[in-house]
């Protein structure tokens, strides 16, 4: 594929802060599929680190040695040590991390990122890290440092034994919140259980480059101070106490979700897909990362490709806006003629561009300054919305507004995407309350918004045409409409479901969290209804639909379906282009009647 040169590329960031640009002095490596691996000599208590760097190849068993997976904490480089005899200084963590790991009576060999790359030379980067997945992959053992001990990690890891004694006497038995204590377990309020939530918090959980890091590694041992714990057991300890059934079991220790946002089980099934060849697509692996940390916005797709055989080199020369659009580019190559995925059905090849398009939007680019399409999904930004039509839930929802084929799906001029859609419709009110929570599992902090954003919804409803477009009542396209008319499991909702979850919702605004009961349908609703609302507002159109779109939706905005996309799509008119604002919910039309209308012509639409 072509390299894009379509901005002015810059060198203003860097893998790692420019202010831990290292002083050492590198010898250039003699073959670029060569690393260097940091000796560390044998000490113990406050002596200084003396180190010394030594080149050799990245191949299976060519060297033994460990590779670190850790965070650089504090940017500033305050802490000193001796390297190729030359006293440098690095980061107060990294220091840390040296003199747990020395030992007393032998050199250590160690890859170190800090250390081990020349982050002042752009190609050597570049290079680099094209080979990290092989340098982990062949390291003797990965090295998970998670930071300094506390009280919290001392109770973490004296839990996380107890569960794994007792899972090895009783691999049978079910962990309950009420049964805990006759397991011999602290009890499910204990602080034992707070402080494994916390510790789960730490920063490496957050951090994009560690899932690769462990996944292609052979061996794993996550290290926290003095304690220690194989990567698998880590794995079997959290799987343990969180669903391992339906989710609707709210007797589980843990939903998923408190749980680092379940980036240990995470890890743990991406790694079983490559062991087991599975080939995963990059832009799901993108998804699912998308608010992973990364220093520098490009290792949000850097990171992550060596986790498969994706045509994108790491390239540290281009800026980030190159690198997405690049990334968008060649996602939607592979469903066009000659490209890898060609060969799928239409319907398939439709989700391909809608999955890309529903995770950009004209409301994200507005938040940084940039010249990126409003097509090509910002990786930068930490989006406030979740995709309503993506995957898994598209199918189970039934949603098909844009038919089953794929109409045009061209690039032309470097940036604008040329689609085939039907302009169908304009908005004529959108809501204004901003629905951010910042807890999305705990909705009673944020009662008075819900509050406020429930009552601009009703007001929105009220000016719905008698009869609704569908002639059905429009207190129950409200009902539909706010769930967008699927359960929390993503399946399409029946009007049972509907009332009942529009009922506790009432109840809820009436009389906050303390009126429910608990049960796992009304707790998971509310988490099913946080995630469609967040980020979004209730909108009416001109021909009297109800719906839903992204926040920033405005009066003037066009409603298009385009074909194969199964969601109606909000477009911004530009002179004589549109930007992309996001996918939208829109009772009555989410099942190709758009499509069937005759008096409504299919168009170009060129989106920029």
């Amino acid at each position: 594929m072509p390299s894009l040169k379509l901005f002015g590329s810059s060198v203003h960031d860097t893998l790692y802060p420019p202010t831990l640009v290292s002083p050492l002095s590198y010898v250039p490596l003699k073959d670029a599929s060569n690393t260097r691996i940091a000796q560390i000599e044998p000490g113990s208590g406050s002596q200084k680190i003396i180190c010394s760097l030594k080149e050799i190849a990245v191949t299976e068993g060519c060297h033994e040695y460990n590779a670190l997976s850790y965070t650089w904490g504090d940017s500033k480089r305050t802490k000193s040590i001796n390297c190729n005899g030359q006293d440098i200084s690095i980061t107060p963590h990294l220091h840390y991390v040296l003199h747990r790991l020395r030992r007393q009576d032998g050199a250590l060999s160690l890859w170190i990122d800090q250390l081990c790359i020349n982050q002042s030379n752009l190609a050597e980067r570049s290079t680099q890290v094209q080979l990290m997945e092989n340098i982990y992959k062949h390291a003797q053992k990965v090295v998970v440092w998670l930071g300094e001990e506390d009280n919290d990690s001392k109770a973490a890891f004296k839990l996380a034994r107890k569960i794994l004694d007792l899972d090895k006497r009783s691999p049978d038995v079910i962990f309950h919140r009420s049964n805990l204590e006759s397991l011999g377990l602290p009890g499910w309020k204990s602080k034992e259980w707070k402080a494994l939530q916390r510790f789960l918090g730490r920063p490496w959980f957050k951090r994009i480059w560690v899932i690769q890091e462990v996944i292609v590694s052979t061996r794993a041992m996550v290290i926290c101070g003095q304690e220690s714990l194989l990567w698998e057991e880590m794995v079997q300890v959290i799987k343990r106490v969180q669903f391992t059934g339906r989710s609707a079991d709210s007797s589980a220790i843990y939903s998923p979700h408190r749980l680092s946002d379940n980036c240990v089980t995470y890890i743990d099934s991406v790694r079983d897909n490559k062991l087991r060849d599975v080939k995963t697509n990059l832009l799901y692996l993108l998804i699912r990362t998308r608010d992973r940390a990364a220093t520098d916005p490009r290792d949000k797709v850097f990171a992550l490709l060596g986790l498969g055989h994706y045509k994108i080199i790491p390239d540290y020369s281009k800026t980030e806006f190159e690198i997405y659009l690049q990334l968008a580019v060649y996602h939607l190559s592979q469903i066009i003629p000659g490209g890898r995925w060609n060969y799928l059905k239409e319907v398939e090849k439709a989700g391909w561009l809608s999955d890309l398009l529903f995770c950009a939007g004209y409301s994200h680019i507005q938040r940084l300054q940039g010249p990126l399409p409003s097509w090509v999904p910002n990786w930068k930004v930490n989006v406030d919305r979740h995709a309503l039509g993506l995957g898994e839930h598209r199918r189970k929802a039934a949603y098909c507004a844009g038919g089953k084929r794929l109409g045009t799906a061209q690039i032309r001029h470097g940036t604008q995407l040329h689609l085939s859609g039907k302009l169908f419709d304009t908005v004529a009110m959108a809501g204004t309350v901003s629905l951010k929570l910042t807890d999305r599992m705990r909705v009673d902090k944020h009662h008075g918004l819900i509050a406020s954003w429930f009552a601009e919804s009703n007001l929105i409803t009220n000016h719905c045409p008698q009869p609704y477009p569908t002639r059905e009542p429009i207190n129950e396209v409200l009902k539909q409409t706010l769930i967008v008319n699927r359960t929390a499991d993503g399946e399409e909702a029946t009007s049972e479901y509907a009332n009942t979850a529009y009922m506790k919702l009432v109840s809820f605004i009436q009389g906050g969290w303390a009126c429910m009961d608990f049960q796992p349908f009304h707790e998971r609703y509310y988490q099913a209804l946080q995630g469609l609302a967040d980020g979004r507002v209730m909108i009416l159109t001109r021909r009297g639909f109800l719906g839903i779109a992204p926040r920033g939706t405005t009066v003037g905005d066009s409603v298009c379906v385009l074909l194969g996309v199964p969601m109606p799509v909000i477009l911004r008119p530009d002179f004589s282009f549109f930007k992309f604002v996001g996918e939208c919910y829109l009772h009555g039309v989410m099942k190709g009647e758009v499509m069937q209308d005759e008096s409504v012509s299919i168009e170009n639409i060129v989106l920029k």
